[in-house]
């Protein structure tokens, strides 16, 4: 099997209801789903839905340990860019992603602990992927942020780290519990916005459950704006997600 983990329902690009995806009982906020995509032939997809922030998503991947087996783990969802070059709907494949705990005062950009966990066979199906799409993608470092940066300053700080691609709040936590679990993992996130951008929403600043409207969490004078870019970067890992079926299918073979 195959777990997909996200924090949003919006994040995952499978009509559950087209595919005869089973609902699986969850405590909480959790979703998941389970059932099979045409694009990965007769391998079993687990969809895992956290909500956003470390507390949610730990709780959701301490319930997975307890009720799921999982042979590959991949996190997919939205990023925000840190990289000019990155815009809306460019695919980040992180090369290892770090994580800065606790509050933005307490930052030290020059000392953040990066999990080199990729699964190279992953890594490389990803890639493929892309360029079989002809997908705009960027290979790179990935944080995590838990907190928010509050201030536009803090924003354009953590761009002083320029070998650092992409921001989200979970795939460290993830990361971490595939090598914890000894699982392979990958984590391919699609571009929301760019963080020296005017007026722009991040989503690593949004608080939200897993089924909650995102939109509702926008200011209004910007929802229009932020429901285009939803679009693209939605599209943009939908096309990703058909191509790295066809190509895992072809490369590898669950025992």
């Amino acid at each position: 099997m195959i777990t997909f983990i996200s924090t949003h329902i919006d994040e995952v690009i499978v009509d559950f209801l087209s595919y005869n995806f089973k609902t699986i009982d969850c405590p909480g906020e959790i979703l998941c789903f389970q059932g099979y995509i045409p694009e990965f032939s007769d391998i079993e997809i687990n969809f895992l839905i956290t909500g956003s922030g470390e507390s949610r998503s730990l709780v959701a991947l301490n319930w997975l340990e307890k009720n799921i087996k999982t042979h590959y783990l991949i996190n997919i969802g939205f990023s925000d860019s840190t990289s000019e070059n990155a815009t809306h709907g460019h695919i980040i494949i992180s090369t290892s992603i770090g994580n800065l705990f606790g509050y933005p005062i307490e930052w030290d950009l020059s000392n953040i602990k990066f999990s080199n966990n990729v699964n190279n066979e992953l890594f490389n199906i990803s890639r493929k992927s892309c360029y079989l799409g002809n997908i705009d993608f960027h290979v790179g470092k990935s944080i995590s942020v838990a907190n928010n940066f509050r201030t536009d300053k803090l924003k354009k700080w953590i761009n002083t780290r320029k070998d650092i691609l992409s921001i989200d709040n979970t795939g460290y936590f993830i990361g971490k519990y595939a090598e914890k679990h000894k699982i392979p993992f990958i984590s391919v996130t699609s571009i929301l916005n760019y963080i020296n951008e005017n007026n722009s929403d991040f989503m690593k600043d949004l608080d939200y459950s897993p089924n909650e409207k995102i939109i509702n969490k926008i200011k209004i004078f910007s929802r229009s704006n932020f429901n285009n870019k939803l679009k693209v970067s939605r599209s943009s890992l939908n096309k990703f997600i058909k191509l790295f079926g066809k190509e895992f299918s072809s490369s590898i073979k669950i025992q």
